[in-house]
């Protein structure tokens, strides 16, 4: 193996053939054998001057882009483990550990927006984003399963940055060839779905309500519909990688609420937040997402949205007490179901009508001023608000998720504490 100085050469050459394709000669060596003669042989680490502190090992870059799943597997463990202690160090040490006027901090030095990170763990994810846009077979698997973990576990990274520094890193310009655009394109993509699949977005919101993250990294992955057709459904795969992650969210925020004081909802709270993403992103024409939907689901899909929002309006009129739990409550259920439509698409839209039914008969208003279709609908719909809130329940749940089962109980513990008033 090449001592340091040989290692960190590559890092002052030219950055783009460095990391964008993982260089020539990484391409002639065997990423599997690199991997497993680590234990043997000394490895080559870009680390402080001090023995006693963490370094990370650039040969693990290259078990990225093996050939075998649990070779890239294991290199991007030990990569999230050794840019945990960097960072750990680099924080304790009030960003003094030591690598002042190391190749790599030289690098990581770029305008990125993750001043916050160690000059490590910069030059780390600017070679993760760069590794993603590679099209040698298997890089981006493995670069994007190291993205995505350390963004999970390192949270000094901060998405925002992030998300601007992958279109930077990134870039599609008018005079770039075809292959080089569509490389950076697909790359953007990976980097994106990385981020779903972290948390990390989910986590952030429950944080701050207030925060536009998810409005603003659906634009981002939508954006790339408008470039090239062949991205649609891997976007729409992204976006529903994050719309399985808002079951948890929801399920969560439901039950951290506790006793809040329900008159005191704003118009961006989690659930009317929710509803104008599901709204937006249905409203793209670029974007596929319903095209895999069915009539039914489709009208499902809209009678569940209309619902929500009718519900939503009527909950910030009434006073606090059981009327404005009981909508509340079946807002998070109708949302759940708005979820396991795009997921499961021709599975839920019967119990979507149903529960819609059962909306208008536990609460008054909703029926007035129906239309005929939706009067056909209810005709002969006789049994009372119980019976069919239960069938409706029972419909459910042989199909539903641990977050669909915790707002189905919801809605009928509030509804039950209505009926025995």
């Amino acid at each position: 193996m090449p001592d340091l100085s040989g290692a960190c050469e590559g890092c002052r050459g030219n950055q783009k053939s460095e990391s964008k394709s993982e260089s020539n000669t990484e391409e002639e060596q065997n990423p599997e054998s690199k991997l497993k003669q680590e234990t043997k042989e000394p490895v080559t680490s870009v680390a402080s001057t001090s023995l006693t502190q963490p370094g990370l090992h650039l040969d693990l870059f290259r078990g990225l882009s093996s050939q075998e799943s649990s070779v890239r597997e294991e290199a991007a463990e030990r990569l999230v483990r050794e840019l945990r202690d960097v960072q750990r160090s680099y924080e304790e040490s009030n960003g003094e550990n030591g690598e002042q006027g190391d190749p790599v901090k030289l690098e990581a030095e770029k305008d990125d927006g993750m001043e916050n990170c160690a000059p490590s763990l910069r030059y780390a994810i600017r070679r993760f984003i760069r590794g993603v846009s590679s099209s040698r077979e298997f890089a981006r698997q493995g670069f994007a399963l190291a993205l995505a973990a350390v963004i999970a576990e390192i949270h000094a990274i901060k998405l925002d940055s992030l998300m601007k520094f992958i279109v930077e890193e990134l870039e599609v310009s008018s005079g770039m060839k075809g292959q080089e655009a569509k490389d950076n394109l697909l790359g953007r993509l990976f980097a994106y779905a990385s981020i779903a699949r972290s948390s990390r977005i989910s986590e952030q919101w429950m944080s701050d309500k207030n925060s536009s993250i998810v409005k603003d990294f659906v634009a981002e992955v939508t954006s790339l519909v408008a470039k090239k057709r062949y991205l649609s459904e891997p976007a729409v795969s992204v976006i529903l990688d994050l719309v399985n992650k808002l079951q948890v969210l929801l399920e969560e925020a439901q039950k951290s609420e506790g006793a809040r004081i329900l008159n005191e909802i704003e118009p961006n709270d989690l659930a009317s937040y929710f509803t104008r993403f599901v709204e937006t992103v249905s409203s793209i024409p670029s974007v596929s997402l319903f095209t895999a939907l069915g009539d039914e689901d489709d009208k499902a899909f809209k009678k569940l949205l209309k619902m929500e929002s009718k519900l939503s309006n009527e909950e910030r009129k009434v006073s606090p007490g059981t009327d404005s739990s009981r909508m509340h409550a079946m807002r998070f259920l109708l949302m759940q179901l708005l979820l396991q439509i795009l997921l499961h698409p021709g599975e839920f839209h019967e119990a979507a009508i149903d529960l819609t039914i059962c909306c208008k008969k536990a609460f008054s208003f909703l029926s007035q001023g129906n239309s005929e279709e939706e009067e056909e609908e209810e005709e002969g719909s006789a049994p009372q608000f119980m019976d069919v809130l239960v069938d409706t329940f029972l419909s459910l749940l042989p199909h539903s998720s641990g977050p669909l089962n915790y707002a189905i109980e919801q809605v009928f513990m509030k509804s039950k504490k209505h009926v025995t008033a």
